[in-house]
């Protein structure tokens, strides 16, 4: 797997250590291969792992931040080709959709 994408899903993983909410409306793009899908997952389970994080409350945070980006980008080549600042919105998105206490 690209080191980026692990870069990146280390980082924003290791800044969303709360519990997510449910998404309503999941509209996916289809074009990730299953793999992609299991190993942006299991990069976002792994870092909380490593930090101490309960399953109960990783397991909703990583299900949430594999549906934003599915949502939000149309394949995966897109995250491994993303520059500091689209790296930085990502994760401002991913705090917004997958904190439970989010602002309304």
């Amino acid at each position: 797997m690209n080191l980026k994408i692990v870069t990146l899903l280390l980082a924003l993983s290791l800044s969303l250590l709360l519990p997510a909410t449910a998404l309503t409306s999941k509209k996916f793009s289809g074009t990730y291969r299953t793999e992609t899908i299991r190993e942006l997952w299991q990069m976002c389970s792994l870092s909380q792992k490593m930090n101490g994080v309960a399953q109960h409350i990783y397991y909703p945070i990583c299900d949430c931040m594999v549906d934003v980006m599915r949502e939000h980008y149309d394949n995966a080549t897109v995250l491994k080709d993303m520059k500091k600042n689209q790296a930085d919105e990502l994760a401002a998105l991913l705090k917004l959709s997958c904190n439970k206490w989010k602002l309304r």
